[in-house]
This record gives C-alpha cells, sequence and structure tokens, in this order.
C-alpha cells in the first residue's frame, strides 16, 4: 500500500473510465509514474513483493460510484495489507525520490543487561540532519485528513522521511540508524516522541472497557482538525475508520455516534478551531456562519465544515471503568439514510427519544469560586457547552435566556454527586411542534441524599422528541 499526500496537483498517471481498459489491459509504464510513485515501486520489488495498491491507480477516479464503493473498502483493504509504505515527507506525488539522498549509517546500539532491547545508541559524531521527528510529528502527512485512517488501519507502516526510514508497527517504532526507538512497554530512547500504531485487540467489547470510547473520539478529533481538500470527502475520509471500529466493537454507526450507549455519544462537545469571535464579519467568516446553523443533522459533529471545530469526548464515559449510569434516554427510532454507498455519501437523519423534559432560566456565571456554573431553583448547573455558532449570541452572554433542555443520562460521580448531562434544544418550527435542533450541551450536578435509591428521575415532564 502507498499512503501520500496528494498535494493539489494533478495526477498524470491516474485511472478514469477513459484509460480504465487500456490500463487493464497494458498497464502504465513506469517512466510515466510520478516520482513518489516509483520510490513506492522500488521498495516494493526490493522487499520482494509483486504487488501495490495506489488510490489514484486501483480506484477510477471519475466515476462516482466506484469511488464511493471503494473508499468504503478503505478498512478491509488497509487492515489486509503486509506493509503501508508512507511517503510521509513529501508534499505531493512529485516529491517521493528521496531515497538516495542520503547514506544513513548506523548509530552504535548498547544492549541492555538482559539483552531483549537497545538500552541505548550513540553516534560518533552529531547528526541533527539525520533527526525525523519533524517529519514523524508535523510532515505533509500528518496535516491529512484521508492520511489519518491509513495510519489508524494499517498493521505496519513503513515512513518515508527526508532524512531516513522509519518502522511503525504495534509493538515497537525505530528508526533506520537505530537512534531512535519506543516499544510496547513504552521504553524509548533517542528522544522518540512519536506514539506506535493503534492497533486494537479484534477481541474487545464496547460493553466491557469503555477505554476503547476513548479511542475512538481521540481519532474523531484528529480527524476534525486536520486538512481536507474537498468538503465533500468529509464521511467518506473517515469511512474506513468508521468500519474498522464497527467490526471490532460490534456497535452501529450512526453518523459519527454509536448505537450502543447513545445517549452517552450524544453528549459530545466542541469548541472552534478557525474562526474567533472578533474576526471581522467578512464574506468568508458569514458563508461559514450560515454553514453552521444550516447543518443537518445537528445532533452529530460530522456535519460541522472540517477543520472548524475541535471536538471533544462525552464528558459522561468513564475511561478507566465503566460508568455507573443510572438514568438513561429511552431510544425510540433512529432514521439514518446516506445519498448513495453508506459511510462515503451525503447522510441525513433524525432520532427521536422519550425523556424528561424542563426548560431552565440561565444566570451568568458565579461570582465566586469556582466560577464554572449557576444555579436556578436550588438546582447547580455547569456552564453551558454551546455548539458553534450559538455561543456568539448576546442573550447567552447576558444571562436570563430560557433554556430548553432533554435529559440524556445520568452517572454517578463517586458516593456523593450525580451528573445528568442535558442536550440543549431548539425547535424548528415544524408543524408537529415536536422537532427540534440540538445547540449545546449542559451539565447538571446533584447531590446525593442520604435517603437516595437508584433509578434516578430527572428533574422536569417526559415528552418525545424528535432530534433533526
Amino acid at each position: 500500500m502507498l499512503s501520500h499526500v496528494w498535494g493539489g496537483i494533478e495526477i498524470n498517471c491516474k485511472t478514469t473510465t477513459k484509460n480504465l481498459a487500456e490500463y487493464q489491459d497494458m498497464g502504465t509504464r513506469y517512466d510515466q509514474l510520478p516520482g513518489t510513485f516509483q520510490e513506492a515501486v522500488k521498495v516494493t520489488a526490493a522487499l520482494g513483493f509483486r504487488y501495490i495498491w495506489i488510490d489514484s491507480l486501483c480506484i477510477v477516479q471519475d466515476d462516482l460510484q466506484d469511488w464511493e464503493r471503494e473508499a468504503g473498502k478503505m478498512a478491509s483493504i488497509y487492515r489486509g495489507a503486509t506493509l503501508t509504505l508512507s511517503a510521509t515527507s513529501a508534499r505531493n506525488s512529485t516529491e517521493g525520490a528521496t531515497l538516495s539522498n542520503n547514506v544513513v549509517e548506523p548509530a552504535l546500539q548498547f544492549p541492555s543487561a538482559n539483552g531483549t532491547l537497545p538500552a541505548f545508541a550513540v553516534r560518533g559524531q552529531s547528526r541533527e540532519d539525520l533527526n525525523p521527528e519533524r517529519a514523524m510529528r508535523k510532515g505533509p502527512a500528518t496535516s491529512r485528513a484521508w492520511i489519518l485512517q491509513e495510519q489508524v488501519l494499517s498493521p505496519r507502516i513503513l515512513n518515508i522521511t527526508d532524512t531516513q526510514m522509519v518502522w511503525q508497527c504495534a509493538t515497537l517504532t525505530e528508526s533506520e540508524d537505530g537512534l531512535y526507538y519506543r516499544d510496547h512497554d513504552q521504553y524509548s530512547s533517542g528522544n522518540c516522541y512519536w506514539d506506535l500504531l493503534d492497533t486494537q485487540n479484534p477481541t474487545m467489547r464496547t460493553d466491557e472497557d469503555y477505554r476503547h470510547f476513548e479511542r475512538y473520539w481521540k481519532w474523531a478529533a484528529r480527524y476534525m482538525i486536520r486538512n481536507l481538500s474537498y468538503p465533500s470527502d468529509q464521511y467518506a475520509a473517515f469511512a474506513g475508520v468508521t468500519r474498522h471500529y464497527q467490526e471490532l466493537s460490534g456497535n452501529e454507526p450512526l453518523i459519527g455516534l454509536w448505537r450502543e450507549h447513545l445517549p452517552l455519544h450524544l453528549a459530545w462537545t466542541c469548541r472552534k478551531t478557525v474562526r474567533d469571535e472578533k474576526v471581522p464579519a467578512t464574506v468568508d467568516n458569514i458563508t461559514l456562519l450560515l454553514e453552521y446553523y444550516a447543518r443537518r443533522p445537528s445532533w452529530t459533529w460530522m456535519t460541522y465544515p472540517h477543520n472548524a471545530i475541535n471536538v471533544q469526548y462525552p464528558g459522561a464515559i468513564n475511561l478507566t471503568e465503566p460508568p455507573i449510569v443510572v438514568y438513561s434516554a429511552e431510544i425510540l427510532q433512529t432514521n439514518i439514510s446516506w445519498s448513495g454507498e453508506p459511510l462515503t455519501s451525503t447522510p441525513s437523519g433524525t432520532i427521536t427519544l422519550r425523556s424528561a423534559y424542563d426548560e431552565v432560566q440561565s444566570a451568568p456565571r458565579d461570582p465566586e469560586p469556582p466560577y464554572y456554573g449557576w444555579h436556578y431553583e436550588g438546582r447547580k448547573f455547569e456552564h453551558p457547552d454551546w455548539d458553534p455558532p450559538y455561543n456568539l449570541r448576546e442573550t447567552v452572554k447576558a444571562g436570563g435566556e430560557a433554556l430548553n433542555l432533554v435529559a440524556l443520562s445520568t452517572i454517578r460521580r463517586g458516593d456523593e454527586l450525580l451528573e445528568t448531562s442535558w442536550l440543549i434544544i431548539e425547535p424548528t418550527g415544524h408543524p408537529d411542534g415536536n422537532q427540534y435542533m440540538r445547540v449545546g450541551v449542559i451539565a447538571e450536578i446533584t447531590k446525593i441524599p442520604r435517603t437516595w435509591t437508584a433509578p434516578h428521575k430527572p428533574h422536569g415532564s417526559w415528552r418525545e422528541i424528535i432530534l433533526v
């Protein structure tokens, strides 16, 4: 497999409906391949392999149905590859010819007392120009949204940087010269700051280990802050990760969320990344705000413009052990559809739930420490986590706004506190009157009375809500 940055330039040797038959019968000439492809072919042949998979050659680029179908197979393609070659330093497909630029002499490794791993490595003279850290942490490949799933799904990667090769798998990372080393026991040398590949246990079960939720939400956060050249690729570029987690967990994907424990997942939060409240109202900013307001479904982070928010995992999910859930909203129905192939085309959908509904009068932050909350009729709330752009409204800053809330879940925090996650919603104006859009999340903290016994019932009246 080849993982590379397209770099916004035209790739001449790509498969299209016009040359498909010719490529299948005769192939393409080696000298017509761009530098990155040529380098990948050399490494493949040197390792004794016969085949290499390259996206622009193996997917018909001007056939939408073939593109969506193949994009949905990324999980099986990359998971099934023997090795992924990553053009980690190349900014585009023409910059791959770097192998012959440097002859890397090995560092001298000193074994540990038991001889099982290198204790440290030294070089006779400093060669900072051979340090692969910049490429591994901030190289072109680390900034691209499409490449995230290639890094998540690959069982092993050989990174070709502009200084030397770096090996990565689930058990160790090591540079070509041996100076940079890290293993699964978290031993490292040579200031090796980059992690091992994030390969999961294939027998994992989400109902037994909530730490796997943390892993998924980290993938989502990393994905949304990476660059994506075409907004239409928003779902396809994450489809491989979604399919991979689905296969591992047995859970059903719901446009960035998951059916099992859905009330917990619905409590995700986010922050703006590329726009600031004080930025002048330029045409670009107004366009982005309109996209924010118009996004549907509103209940998922995936419908935000790419690279516009920083996604944060739901706070109710305890990352070390299953949370003690004492209340959960009843999910009545999920209605998800796609314009084409599932996971790779444009989605739409609603979630119907039955839960406690309440109206709470918001207030400014507490004037006394810890400053993070406010009170309403003896109830304690944390400050709302508004979905952009609703945090820009002046009424929110001034306080006194009536918040429409629907309870998602309540978990037990230790022996003294309960935390209820409420979804802040607003009516859409639909004639049936029960359709709402999500605008934020807020937590209510309740002190457990000594006479309390489960189950817990949040304050409010019971209603059926359709989230759009």
